[in-house]
């Protein structure tokens, strides 16, 4: 989903030491603010609502 907002999303991918089996995944912005997280199951429709208020439209 990343990709459809090109070059203004950076992909990181790390494995949280404290929750290693948890699926996790945050959007942050540029200020080091936390923008939008999720614990466990993904929510793509929430995660895409962040991204655009964060980013703009996706293309």
């Amino acid at each position: 989903m990343a990709a459809e907002w090109g070059s203004r999303v950076r992909v990181e991918t790390a494995r949280p030491l404290a929750f290693p089996d948890q699926r996790l995944a945050a959007l942050v912005r540029p200020d080091g603010y936390l923008a939008w997280a999720s614990v466990g199951e993904l929510d793509e429709n929430d995660l895409r609502e962040a991204m655009t208020t964060w980013l703009g439209p996706a293309g």
